[in-house]
């Protein structure tokens, strides 16, 4: 192998590892988002009165809107998660901030971005090390 071949492979090293601690970080962060809805949030049900799809193909992204009434108030709001499941007129499970009802979260799988961010760390911390592995046995071989 050449001194490019370990730049490259160094480098892919350095960028997968940072990648799965900027990853580890998302996991912290979307923890405390879940548990703050979890422990604060009041659960109540909505009813998702519009569902928006934009872009095409591999661009296409969904958005669900959903109403909801606190204390006689109606509120109207985008939902943090859209499934291509949902339609209109179905009744979903949100947790809202009791001092700014604005503020809600989908209420189902309410640690799904945390698992998804622990795997995708993982994912990044192993292919950083089976890189880092690859490139010190190649150098021994050659040396």
């Amino acid at each position: 192998m050449t001194r490019t071949h370990y730049i490259i492979l160094i480098v892919a090293c350095i960028l997968c590892f940072l990648g799965g601690i900027g990853t580890t970080i998302g996991v912290f962060y979307s923890r405390a988002r879940a548990n703050d809805f979890i422990n604060n949030g009041v659960k109540i049900d909505a009813t998702i009165f519009l569902i928006e799809i934009t872009g095409a193909g591999e661009d296409t992204r969904g958005h669900a809107y959903v109403i909801y009434t606190i204390n006689g108030m109606t509120y109207r709001t985008e939902l943090n998660r859209y499934s291509s499941k949902m339609y209109e007129g179905q009744v979903v499970p949100i947790r809202y901030m009791p001092n700014n009802p604005n503020i809600i979260a989908y209420a189902e799988n309410e640690y799904l971005g945390v698992i998804l961010c622990i795997v995708a760390s993982v994912v990044l911390l192993l292919v950083a090390a089976v890189l880092l592995i690859v490139t010190f046995v190649l150098k021994n071989r050659i040396q």
